[in-house]
């Protein structure tokens, strides 16, 4: 088991214990799995993750194109008229 800050243990399908903050404020954590050693992720495993960055870096792709295509332009007249 690995400790956390203030001798608090992790165990899977467990809760930790409540750590009360400041600003009153109350945190804590479901512990789902613990892995014990790291090893690689089977394809599986990671086929979401790769996908998703996949997808933002083609968003972030789409982003740059558009705004080269399509820059901004604020008309400072039309700005002044908005409500505040």
């Amino acid at each position: 088991m690995k400790q956390l800050p203030g001798k608090m243990k992790t165990e899977a399908g467990r809760f930790t214990e409540l750590v009360i903050n400041p600003d009153k404020s109350v945190q804590f954590a479901y512990i789902i799995r613990e892995y014990k050693d790291t090893s690689p992720r089977t394809f599986s495993e990671a086929r979401g993750l790769l996908i998703n960055d996949y997808q933002d870096e083609l968003e972030n792709r789409w982003i740059a194109e558009l705004k080269k295509r399509y820059p901004v332009t604020v008309s400072e007249p039309v700005f002044k008229m908005l409500p505040r």
